[in-house]
């Protein structure tokens, strides 16, 4: 259960209200694996897309979550001019992550462009922050790797690790030791058996 290593305190303050399991997600008429709903404060998965167990699926369930923090402390982006400081001075973020929901790589961790973890990244600032959380909650030594050799990516874990100590402080440097280490695998669904007589 990914969810359950955050810190009840954490888990309360980010208002997380409803968490939705579905299948044939969608949303403005494309296909989705999740999505956030702000105005039930709600969590929407499509259990049916990725095996449960997939990195992508792991990903997946931070990314939409930090949305839901975002959104409780809906200060952040506007009190963080820094973040988009952090990036190059010729940079700016495209249309939203709606626009790349037809590439399928896009997602994966990539060194193409300086200060960014991926091309999803680079839609907007709340995508660049989910998916530095993101990956920061499922591949942080990944994340440490590549921090080592772009300063730019380095001040955004530093930047989003602040902040979010500023809104819980329970995710403090020992969270994130926790965070890193493998958890365990969630137990298979038992088989339903079908009705008789196929009723």
């Amino acid at each position: 259960d990914e969810l359950s290593i955050y810190p009840q305190h954490f888990m309360k303050r980010s208002g997380l209200r409803l968490i939705v399991l579905c299948t044939n997600l969608h949303f403005r008429n494309q296909k989705r694996s999740a999505l956030p709903d702000r105005s039930r404060a709600a969590l929407i998965y499509d259990v049916g897309i990725e095996d449960p167990e997939s990195e992508y699926a792991r990903h997946v369930i931070h990314h939409e979550f930090f949305h839901v923090v975002d959104w409780a402390g809906a200060s952040w982006r506007w009190r963080l001019p820094e973040w988009k400081k952090l990036n190059p001075p010729d940079f700016k973020y495209g249309k939203g992550g709606h626009t790349m929901q037809h590439d399928g790589k896009a997602w994966s961790l990539a060194t193409g462009t300086k200060g960014f973890l991926n091309r999803y990244s680079t839609s907007s600032v709340a995508e660049d922050m989910a998916e530095v959380y993101a990956y920061m909650m499922t591949r942080p030594k990944a994340v440490a790797r590549r921090a080592k050799d772009d300063r730019i990516v380095a001040a955004k874990v530093a930047t989003l690790k602040r902040h979010l100590r500023w809104f819980s402080p329970y995710l403090d440097d020992e969270f994130w030791v926790m965070a890193g280490k493998p958890r365990p695998r969630p137990d298979p669904l038992p088989a339903v058996a079908a009705p008789p007589n196929g009723k």
